[in-house]
């Protein structure tokens, strides 16, 4: 799997964990512009706006990197690409003219990672005016009413918002909540269950999540507390520079009422703001089969470039990717055809189920996070879904928790009160099973391989430590036509755990980008560089 696309899974876990709420949120001001060598300051911040001026002189760096020492060779690298693309000639320049390969290595990946990153300046741009608002840079007020006036893709918006910040008054990017809503209806007939997110649920910054990391863990990276948010920065800033600036609005999910693996099938709506272009490029880095690209109208379709295409991705407009998960070919094409046709109509088949429709019109759709499903015979193979006829789910997020309540409707009270109580005991037997499975002392194995059992399930715990609260939280009760179950969970628990799953990612992408050591070349610490394979 290629480094760039390990990047965009982490950012894309950090932006599903935000909720709502843009790409750029993701990097705090400060660590931005110290990857970049720049002062955070007013002036250096209105120079930003002003475009890149003249290129820098880099031929001491250049020359740096052909040192045998790392440090040397790791500063002039990372001074050299935080100037961008300004220095593209004199990298081109030196590539062609080194006459150490090392060199000349070392230019063609930064010319290569400058290719790649197309939006650099968009989000330098971004970023600029994001931090004036930071400052209350008074003197940035005029340039600040200029870019409000913007067309620019979310240049209006960030201006606008920084001079709420310098003028000591709330503002807000505001969301489409009807467009949002139209989502919901333009999902395909036969839906078992439909949902949406669109809140912000917490921010997850690289600081933010290192700071949910144990010492275990940073010892297993290899790095400390603030080397682990700045390997976390840097992934989302490669992105962001990469596929520009990212918004997420809210998160439509359908659902087939048929729960067999033969039949069950997902269509995710992702609505928003983004650059198509730059996102297609990343739908084509997936690991699957080379993917294929095909309008229709004007949505690109991207399908694995095989007769047996089980996933599909639509990208409608700058507004709106579709992504698309079925058992079979055929299936996959059904639902692929059905979304089509309802992003040309503006309107999909939902709607033509009279009872499911009323049952989305009778949601909280405003809620942060909402749900509701029809229980077919399907899902009625489950004992603890059986006895209700529907079930709707709202969650709202206050005071540093996600808090949900599900409401189930059905009208034999014997066989709620036995489903309640079948809840109720699974939750309580599986609690026990995680904690003898993850505690447990292993046993008949040598010592050394029973403390990697040990890390092994002391990780797997951390994984499954939202799971655990939330089950710690259920409660469920029977009551007249139904019954009531409701749960709830940290967001910093959830900080925690997206903070663990991305430092398997970013011990991943470390061990796929080790550069090849330089004969008799020291690293950091004045030793030298143990052999690690190339790029």
């Amino acid at each position: 799997m290629n480094t760039v696309f390990f990047s965009f899974m982490t950012v894309l876990m950090m932006l599903l964990g935000q909720g709502r709420g843009d790409l750029l949120d993701l990097i705090q001001s400060a660590d931005y512009w110290k990857s970049k060598g720049v002062v955070m300051e007013e002036a250096a911040m209105l120079a930003e706006l002003k475009g890149p001026g003249q290129a820098p002189d880099i031929s001491k760096d250049l020359q740096a990197l052909g040192s045998d020492e790392y440090k040397v060779r790791a500063a002039a690298r990372q001074k050299i690409e935080a100037l961008g693309s300004v220095v593209a000639a004199q990298l081109q320049k030196a590539q062609a003219e080194a006459k150490d390969p090392e060199v000349a290595a070392a230019c063609k990946d930064m010319l290569g990672k400058l290719a790649r990153s197309a939006n650099t300046a968009q989000v330098r741009k971004l970023m600029a005016i994001c931090t004036l608002g930071e400052l209350k840079a008074k003197g940035a007020v005029g340039a600040l009413r200029e870019l409000a006036k913007s067309e620019e893709m979310f240049v209006a918006d960030y201006a606008n918002r920084s001079l709420a910040q310098i003028e000591g008054r709330p503002w807000d990017i505001k969301a489409d909540a009807a467009r949002r809503d139209r989502d919901v209806w333009l999902l395909p007939e036969k839906c078992g269950v439909v949902g949406q997110m669109n809140a912000a649920v917490g921010s997850m910054t690289g600081q933010e999540l290192s700071a949910g990391l144990s010492d275990a863990t940073l010892k297993r990276m290899g790095m400390s507390r603030e080397e682990a948010a700045g390997a976390i920065t840097g992934q989302v800033i490669q992105v962001a520079e990469q596929v520009g600036n990212v918004r997420l609005e809210g998160l439509t999910v359908g659902v087939s009422d048929e729960a067999s693996m033969q039949g069950l099938w997902f269509v995710i709506v992702a609505q928003g703001k983004f650059d198509p272009e730059a996102v297609g490029k990343v739908i084509e880095m997936m690991p699957f089969e080379k993917m294929t690209r095909r309008m229709e109208g004007k949505v690109a379709v991207y399908e694995p470039g095989n007769s047996r295409a089980e996933v599909a991705f639509l990208l409608d407009g700058s507004e709106r990717l579709v992504m698309i998960a079925a058992p079979s070919p055929e299936s996959t094409k059904e639902i692929t055809d059905a979304m089509l046709a309802a992003l040309k109509e503006g309107k999909g088949k939902l709607g033509d189920s009279a009872d499911f429709a009323a049952l989305v019109k009778g949601a909280d759709r405003t809620a942060p996070l909402w749900a509701v499903a029809k229980i077919s015979e399907s899902y009625r193979q489950g004992a603890a879904v059986a006895p209700f006829d529907t079930i709707s789910a709202t969650a709202t997020i206050k005071d540093g928790k996600v808090s949900a309540k599900i409401a189930a409707k059905g009208k034999d009270k014997a066989k709620v009160d036995a489903a309640v109580e079948l809840v109720n005991t699974a939750v309580k037997k599986q609690l026990e099973q995680f904690h003898t499975d993850l505690t447990a002392a292993p046993a008949g194995v040598p010592p050394e391989m029973a403390e990697q059992i040990k890390e092994s399930r002391r990780q797997m715990m951390e994984s499954l430590k939202p799971m655990i609260e939330v089950m710690e939280s259920i409660k469920a009760e029977a009551e007249a036509g139904g019954a009531i179950l409701a749960a709830e969970l940290k967001i910093q628990t959830l900080r925690e755990s997206v903070a663990q799953n991305l430092s398997r990612m970013v011990q991943m992408r470390r061990a796929s980008t080790m550069p090849a050591p330089r004969p008799g070349a020291m690293d950091e610490d004045g030793m030298q560089e143990a052999p690690q394979p190339r790029r």
